[in-house]
This record gives C-alpha cells, structure tokens and sequence, in this order.
C-alpha cells in the first residue's frame, strides 16, 4: 500500500480504502505534497513469475485557501493472483484493474494516489500519481507514471502485442487481450477469461 505526504506540519495519509479528507487551516496558502501511486500484485502460476510493478511517485506544491476541503484518494496494493486456475488478483483501491483467471492467473493492478479540489473526476484533480500494473505467469506488470506509463514490453525479457499499453494522463492504456483502462480507472485482464 502508499501514502500520501502533505507538508503542512508534516500529515500523512495511508491506503484506507476509502475517500479521505483535509480542510486547510486559517493561514495556510500552500502545500507542499509527495504522492505514490500503489503497486501492482504479481503471479507465481507459471513458469515465468510476473512481477507486480511499482507505481508513480509525483511531487508539488499546491496554492490553497483557508476553509478549502481537499479530497484525497491514497492506492492500496493489488492483490498478488492465488494460483492456476483458480483466480486473478482484485484490484487495488481505488481504479485498479483485475487480474484474469487462467493458465497463469495475472495479479490485480495498483490503485492511484490523488489529490483532488472537489469531487473525484479527472477535471478536478490537483496531483495525481499512477499506479503499477498487475503481472502475470507470462508477463510482469507495468511501470505506472510520467507522461505515459509502461507497458510489460518495456521489461527487457517480454515483447508481446498481448502486453497491455501504459496509460497517459489523459486517457486509459490500450490493451489487445480485453478493454482498455479509462481516465482513473485501470483496464482489466484478458476478457476471455474471468475473475
């Protein structure tokens, strides 16, 4: 699981699976915050035990006013896949993706990390950090963060067209195998298989 760090004094806010809150105190004009985005779980079902990857990290300083309530979501982890056949791995609070069941059941995806002025909605966020995709018996996840997040191709020992593509920040990553992710939200394993 993350966190997220907001220097005020110094807060820091843990994966809760749920939304969280901060009212900006008398004075305040801004803060200085550190995001991580949470990782993806990993698969031992098959021969090539696919790796979770790790998500983004994102820093800044955020102008605010007094009285204004910042919503926050922190990611929590995805769920490593519990063997072949049996089932893929959930994903991670809040947007992650899950893993297919199958031959080499895939972990579920991280959960991203935001800081929000309103409600949660892409056109309100202030700061997000992305999170790391699931890995497979056959793959390992992708990387999350920057302009455009990894795809399990950029792992030096896979290049496949079934990788799924890393996400950009403003659209979901693509994916050959099932839908792709949209915006906060991560896409899920193979659509021929099942939860």
């Amino acid at each position: 699981d993350t966190s997220i760090m907001i220097s005020l004094s110094t807060l820091v806010y843990n994966c809760t699976e749920d939304v969280q809150s901060l009212i900006i105190p008398s004075g305040v004009t801004e803060v200085t915050v550190e995001l991580w985005g949470a990782g993806g779980g990993g698969s031992s079902s098959w021969q090539y035990d696919g790796d979770g990857a790790s998500g983004g990290y994102a820093n800044g300083t955020l102008n605010v006013t007094a009285g204004e309530n910042l919503t926050i979501n922190v990611g929590c982890g995805g769920q490593v896949a519990l063997g072949s056949p049996e089932t893929g791995g959930l994903g991670g609070y809040p947007g992650g993706g899950y893993g297919t069941a199958g031959d080499a059941s895939g972990g579920g995806g991280g959960g991203y990390s935001g800081i929000f002025s309103e409600f949660i909605n892409q056109s309100t966020a202030l700061i997000i950090a992305a999170a790391g995709g699931g890995g497979t018996g056959y793959y390992p996840g992708g990387f999350g963060g920057g302009y455009i997040g990894g795809s399990c191709a950029n792992h030096p020992s896979r290049s496949d067209s079934a990788c799924g593509g890393g996400g950009s920040q403003i659209a979901g990553g693509s994916n050959s195998c099932s839908s792709p992710g949209s915006a906060l939200v991560g896409g899920n394993g193979d659509g021929g298989g099942s939860r």
